[in-house]
């Protein structure tokens, strides 16, 4: 029921990943972040705390900085660095722009008025796309049932 800059499907599937989508509560105790509790945290975050936990030496992260996210679905590719958060078509390529912290709603593209931080945003999912594109030869052996869910996600074509 939410109301955002554009309509989403019925499903997650190929959707922005809007706000919603991406704020899943995670309750860990005793506390194993140093970082603030409060802060965002990606899946990636949680793969090292977990392997800390269990006094393994963590990887250092991939292609992202702290306070990154990068989610590609089948119509979408949305990135997110501190208050500014952006989506970009896979249909026409077309970028929106969104300031979290004075509309949290994702409601109004504000690239237009920040073109600057739209083109960085654009260079930056360039970039990842591209790395992510050259290190990864694609799924092998996958059932038609996972290729078909690994398409709708976005991460196959």
């Amino acid at each position: 029921g939410e109301s955002h800059f554009t309509q989403g499907g019925p499903l997650h599937f190929g959707n922005p990943s809007f706000e919603e989508v991406l704020h899943v509560p995670l309750i860990v105790s005793p506390q194993r972040f140093e970082e603030d509790p409060d802060a965002f945290l990606r899946s990636d975050d949680v793969y090292r705390m977990i392997l800390r936990t269990a006094g393994i030496d963590a990887p250092a992260p991939g292609e992202l900085e702290d306070g990154e996210l990068f989610v590609s679905e089948q119509w979408y590719q949305t990135y997110r660095n501190g208050r500014w958060k952006s989506t970009r078509s896979r249909l026409d390529g077309a970028l929106a722009l969104f300031d979290l912290e004075a509309d949290p709603g994702e409601t109004i593209d504000v690239a237009a008025r920040h073109p600057e931080i739209a083109a960085e945003h654009e260079r930056r999912l360039d970039e990842i796309t591209i790395k992510l594109a050259n290190e990864n030869e694609g799924p092998q052996g996958l059932s038609p049932y996972d290729e078909e869910r690994l398409r709708r996600l976005g991460y196959i074509e």
